[in-house]
């Protein structure tokens, strides 16, 4: 049986309103000002949100990122495969969303 797979990538400002929505819907407080978003790629996908004077960053972990990234294609109407095995990676300023179904 073949596979198909598929790769969205997302910029950093499509990333934060991805996690501002995650935020709003889930009822977890998002600062109104952030300033940097930092991602990273160690054994999983990471994100922190800086905030000017703000020593502390708001975390998210790979889970929350991957569900606010479905969520987000949901709102703009970009298709994606319920049963598709999602994975994230980083690669450069982009994170991606690697979609495959198949065996």
């Amino acid at each position: 049986m073949p596979t198909e797979s598929r790769i969205l990538g997302f910029n950093k400002t499509e990333l934060f309103e991805a996690l501002r929505d995650y935020c709003s819907q889930t009822g977890r407080l998002l600062p109104d000002d952030v300033n940097g978003v930092v991602l990273t790629q160690n054994s999983e996908v990471s994100i922190a949100l800086n905030s000017p004077g703000d020593e502390s960053a708001i975390n998210f972990t790979e889970n929350e990122i991957g569900a606010a990234l479905v969520m987000f294609c949901i709102k703009k109407g970009i298709p994606i495969a319920r049963r598709a095995i999602k994975s994230l990676e980083v690669v450069h300023e982009t994170l991606s969303l690697r979609l495959r179904m198949g065996p």
